[in-house]
């Protein structure tokens, strides 16, 4: 299992754990500034605040794979030393995505307009300030899907630190700032802040891209046909993923809003929780598009079946270690961060929505190594089945049971889309001898199996639950537990390789 090459292995590894780093200092603004929100502002004008917030990501939709196309090719294109190809791409990627961001910041502004019908249990002291918030996290979210570009190309590059650590200092900033921002309790204030944070973290990955990386230009110029065919081409599939991602999950709040709104404050909480674990997860993997990109180039993906196994694996065992405390200790969690009045009312959707969030991300490690290699091409129709199942589920679920009906939405269309992929097995184009039944067993049956251990002792230990102190650490012991016996063959076979590398040294 250990046949890759080391220093390939070494640097999946590390760039995994840097775009960890850069991927969750997003979440983090959502993980540090809601305890001060919960507690500053209103249930009401906080649930506005998190309609907001999700209304703005919208623009992101806009950005149509744009930054994960650059980061693959230039990822290729390196490993076959075409500098003039890497510089088309780079200058064809940022123009359009300018122009691309500047029609998303447009649209969220146009739906801005529109308070009283995103709104319309929202009172007439915050719907103004709603409205100009929304439209100004638009500008905040385009700001940021063009800086995204720069830290595109150091992902292809394999340097995830660099833009890993500037994400990290600008999102500690930009949390500081909102927090400051919500003492005026002005959600428009707040949405400035959030904007200020944005442009210093675009500015600075501008200035490092400019500085450390090798005849960096973005020259009109350069812009050519071929590199936007080749773009257009790519991102045509995630475009789709995209959207379907939207149909997923990020109408929620907006359904909410209007179907069952009291619940909107408690259902933010939950779902900044999970959108955490979630980009700790997918951070995790996007390393893996550009090492899959670079084995394809330099040997025709001769490796890619072990990269899969192995980063399945290691996936499994992050998704237990992150996703686990949220099903089983959600409420002691919640308590803890947002209060006791949301922790009783958000446990059972947290729980809900974190076993979503495993089961879509079992084949992540698939989707990413997919991407890498050019198959998600033929993958448009699985992740639009499970968007479109996971909107309906939700408009009809939510008038009889209500958030809860939302949440368990997002179980059902997961779990379809899992099956639908493995069925699909797309990637087979790229790795011929992966059968169904590999992918099946490595990303999701053998996980299972653990899980279901893990949740055999949740019920043996609920008699626990009344002691907090005892019951966390018995449930955290589980967790490392299981973790480390589903691991435990990748260990056995790292342990042997670490010995015989010593040896041969000796």
């Amino acid at each position: 299992m250990f046949r890759t090459p080391p220093k390939v292995n070494k640097k999946i590894i590390s760039n995994g754990l840097w775009n960890v780093l850069g991927g969750t200092s997003s979440a983090l603004v959502a993980v540090l500034v809601p305890p001060f929100l919960t507690r500053i502002l209103p249930p009401e004008a906080y649930g506005a605040w998190a309609v907001a917030l999700q209304i703005g990501t919208y623009v992101n939709i806009f950005g149509l794979g744009v930054q994960a196309a650059v980061g693959r090719y230039i990822a290729f294109h390196r490993a076959s030393d075409q500098l003039a190809e890497r510089d088309s791409i780079v200058a064809s990627a940022f123009w359009a995505l300018l122009l691309i961001a500047l029609l998303g910041c447009a649209a969220v502004g146009l739906l801005a307009t529109h308070t009283n019908q995103l709104f319309p249990h929202l009172s007439s002291t915050w719907q103004t300030d709603a409205a100009l918030a929304t439209a100004i996290l638009g500008l905040s979210f385009a700001v940021s899907l063009v800086g995204s570009i720069f830290g595109s190309v150091f992902l292809g590059l394999q340097q995830s630190h660099i833009p890993a650590i500037t994400q990290l200092g600008g999102r500690l900033l930009q949390a500081g700032l909102l927090i400051v921002a919500a003492s005026t309790r002005s959600l428009t204030v707040m949405a400035l802040a959030h904007l200020a944070g944005s442009t210093v973290v675009t500015l600075v990955l501008a200035g490092l891209w400019r500085s450390r990386t090798l005849q960096p230009t973005i020259a009109p110029r350069f812009i050519s046909r071929n590199s936007l065919r080749e773009l257009g081409g790519f991102c045509l599939s995630l475009t789709v993923w995209n959207l379907a991602m939207l149909l997923v999950s990020g109408l929620d709040l907006v359904i909410l809003a209007r179907y069952a709104p009291s619940s909107v404050p408690y259902y933010a909480v939950s779902l900044t929780l999970v959108s955490f674990i979630a980009g700790t997860l997918q951070a995790l993997g996007s390393a893996l598009t550009p090492a899959a990109a670079g084995m394809q180039a330099a040997d025709g993906g001769n490796h890619l079946k072990d990269l899969l196994t192995r980063a399945s694996g290691l996936i499994a065992i992050a998704a237990l270690l992150v996703a686990a405390p949220l099903m089983f200790t959600g409420r002691e969690i919640l308590t803890l961060w947002v209060g006791p009045v949301y922790a009783g009312n958000a446990q059972g959707i947290l729980a809900l929505l974190a076993i979503a969030t495993v089961i879509r991300t079992c084949l992540l490690p698939y989707g990413m190594i997919a991407i890498g290699t050019g198959q998600q091409r033929r993958m448009i129709y699985t992740p639009l089945i499970e968007g479109i199942t996971s909107l309906a589920l939700s408009l009809w679920w939510v008038h009889d049971y209500g958030v809860m009906g939302v949440a368990a939405a997002k179980v059902a269309s997961a779990t379809l889309g899992i099956v639908l992929l493995i069925g699909q097995n797309a990637l087979a184009y790229s790795i011929p001898n992966l059968t169904r039944r590999t992918v099946a067993w490595r990303g999701l049956l053998h996980p299972l199996l653990f899980w279901v251990g893990l949740c055999a002792f949740f019920g043996l230990a609920l008699p626990l639950r009344g002691h907090s102190f005892l019951y966390v650490s018995a449930m955290a012991v589980a967790t490392c537990v299981i973790a480390v016996g589903m691991g435990w063959g990748d260990i056995i076979q790292l342990l042997q390789y670490l010995s015989k590398r010593k040896q041969s040294h000796v």
